[in-house]
C-alpha cells in the first residue's frame, strides 16, 4: 500500500509540474502571438506606404509629362539599428541629449543618465515617485517632470537634488526651457517658472484639456491640447494665435520651415502653415497614437503606438522609411550627432544611424 501511495503521489506531483509547465508555455504562446500582431501591424503600414508613395510618384511623372522616365533608386540613406540601452524596469516615456550624455525617464520612477560612448548607465537619479513623463536641460541643470505632480531640478554635475518645484497639482506632462525660463505643461494651464529662483511667476491659461505638447521656435510657444494649438509670445507671455480644430487630441508638436506638426491620438501628423495657419496635409501611415516628433535637417521623424518610427521627407511630405525593431510603443525619439534615439514602451532605447 505505502508502494502505490508513494507512486501516486509522485503521479499527482508530475501533474502539478506539467500543467505549471503548460502555463507557462501559454504565456510564451501569447507573448509570442502578441509581438507577432505588432510586425504584422507594422508590415502592414509599411506596405499602405509604399503603395501610397508609388502612386504619388505616377501621378507626378504623369503631371510632368514624364512618362517616359522610370524612378530606379530615390537614394535615401536608410537608418540601421545600431545598439540598445537597457536597465530601465519599466517603459521609458522621455530622453534628452546634453554633452555626451542621454538623459531618460521611466514608469518605473527613476532617470537615467547613460554615457553615449559606451552605451552604459553612469547613475540613476532617485526621488520621484510617480512615472518621469518629461525631461529639459539647461546647461548643467536637468528638469524632470512627474506624475507626483512635481517637478525636480538636478545638478548634472554633482547628480544631486538641487529643488522640488511644487505648483502643480496634477501630473506635469511637458517640459521646455526657453529665454530664462521653465514652461511646464499640465492640466488645462502651463506654469512659468524662473531659472534663477524657481519661483513660479505666471499660470497661461486657456486650454481646455491635458498639455501635453510644447515647443519653442522664434520666440515663440507654441502648446498643444484637444483640438487646439495656441501660440505665445515669450516676451511677454501673451496669447498671439490660437489654431481651433482639425487636429484631434495633441500628443506631439515640432516646428520646422515655417511648418507646425502635431503628432495626435488620431494616428496622423498634421502639418500647419504658419503663415495662415491653415492646414497643409494630413500624414497618414501611422496605426496608432503619435507620440513623438523630432527634427533634423531636411527630415523629421515620428514614434508611434504602433511600435514603429517612421522617418519624412520635409520638402515632399512623403514617409521615406520606416523602423521596426521595438516591439511596445514608441514613447520618444531624439536626434543628436547623426543618431537617432528612440525610447519605448518595451523599457529599451535603441540607436539609429
Amino acid at each position: 500500500m505505502k508502494v502505490l501511495k508513494y507512486q501516486l503521489e509522485d503521479k499527482h506531483q508530475e501533474n502539478v509540474d506539467l500543467k505549471k509547465n503548460i502555463t507557462q508555455l501559454c504565456s510564451r504562446i501569447d507573448n509570442f502571438e502578441s509581438l507577432i500582431k505588432h510586425l504584422q501591424a507594422s508590415l502592414e503600414a509599411t506596405q499602405n506606404q509604399l503603395l501610397d508613395t508609388i502612386n504619388d510618384l505616377n501621378i507626378l511623372k504623369k503631371n510632368t509629362n514624364m512618362e517616359g522616365l522610370e524612378i530606379v533608386d530615390l537614394k535615401i540613406p536608410q537608418l540601421k539599428c545600431k545598439g540598445t540601452f537597457t536597465g530601465h524596469n519599466g517603459p521609458i516615456w522621455c530622453m534628452t541629449v546634453t554633452s555626451g550624455l542621454l538623459i531618460s525617464g521611466s514608469s518605473d520612477t527613476t532617470v537615467k543618465i547613460w554615457d553615449l560612448v559606451t552605451l552604459k548607465c553612469k547613475t540613476v537619479l532617485q526621488g520621484h515617485t510617480g512615472i518621469v513623463h518629461t525631461l529639459a536641460v539647461c546647461g548643467n541643470r536637468l528638469f524632470s517632470g512627474s506624475s507626483d505632480q512635481t517637478i525636480r531640478v538636478w545638478d548634472l554635475e554633482t547628480y544631486e537634488c538641487l529643488s522640488v518645484l511644487t505648483d502643480h497639482d496634477n501630473t506635469v506632462c511637458a517640459l521646455v526651457v526657453a529665454a530664462g525660463h521653465l514652461f511646464s505643461g499640465s492640466y488645462q494651464h502651463i506654469r512659468v517658472f524662473d531659472l534663477e529662483t524657481y519661483e513660479c511667476v505666471q499660470s497661461l491659461k486657456g486650454h481646455n484639456h491635458w498639455v501635453r505638447a510644447l515647443t519653442v521656435s522664434g520666440g515663440y510657444l507654441y502648446s498643444g491640447a484637444y483640438d487646439v494649438v495656441k501660440i505665445w509670445d515669450l516676451g511677454n507671455f501673451e496669447c498671439v494665435h490660437t489654431i481651433q480644430g482639425g487636429c484631434g487630441s495633441i500628443y506631439s508638436l515640432a516646428v520646422s520651415n515655417r511648418r507646425l506638426l502635431a503628432g495626435t491620438y488620431e494616428n496622423t501628423i498634421v502639418v500647419l502653415d504658419l503663415d495662415n495657419y491653415q492646414i497643409i496635409q494630413k500624414l497618414g501611415g501611422h496605426i496608432g497614437a503619435v507620440y513623438t516628433l523630432a527634427v533634423s535637417g531636411q527630415r523629421f521623424f515620428s514614434g508611434s503606438y504602433d511600435s514603429t518610427i517612421k522617418v519624412w521627407d520635409l520638402n515632399s511630405l512623403i514617409c521615406v522609411q520606416t523602423l521596426n525593431r521595438h516591439t511596445s510603443s514608441v514613447e520618444s525619439v531624439v536626434v543628436h550627432s547623426g543618431c537617432l534615439f528612440s525610447a519605448s514602451a518595451d523599457n529599451s532605447i535603441k540607436v539609429w544611424r
